[in-house]
């Protein structure tokens, strides 16, 4: 663990894991992360996010983890969630409320970590 760098996740991310068939594996250990209540309303522009490969809006958690992330105001959120990366939910944060939030795939979080010297 970098100590540089917080996991954050609301509590909706582990209610819909244990909702998962045949789960492989977890993506970081739970001691790594910190489990953080939304406090606010999910903004319109969040709400309204839609995924146009899948065609449909993101889940719940998918919802309050980008909201999660807007209140902290996160560098980045970490997913190879479709729901997050499709959604044009960078750019919506972007245009609406003056900072970016970039999405990350996991198997660019090293090169992302490098780039922004995290190491």
């Amino acid at each position: 663990m970098n100590k540089n760098i917080q996991y954050q996740i609301p509590a909706e991310v582990l209610i819909e894991l244990a909702n998962w068939h045949q789960l492989q594996r977890v993506p970081w250990e739970l001691d790594g992360v910190e489990i953080k209540e939304v406090i606010n309303a999910i903004p319109l522009e969040i709400e309204n996010m839609f995924s146009k490969i899948k065609g449909k809006p993101p889940s719940l958690a998918d919802k309050k983890v980008a909201t999660l992330a807007y209140e902290l105001r996160a560098n980045a959120i970490v997913s190879n969630d479709r729901d997050l990366w499709d959604s044009g939910l960078s750019y919506n944060i972007e245009k609406n409320f003056g900072y970016r939030i970039e999405i990350i795939r996991p198997h660019y979080f090293e090169n992302w970590l490098e780039k922004h010297d995290f190491f």
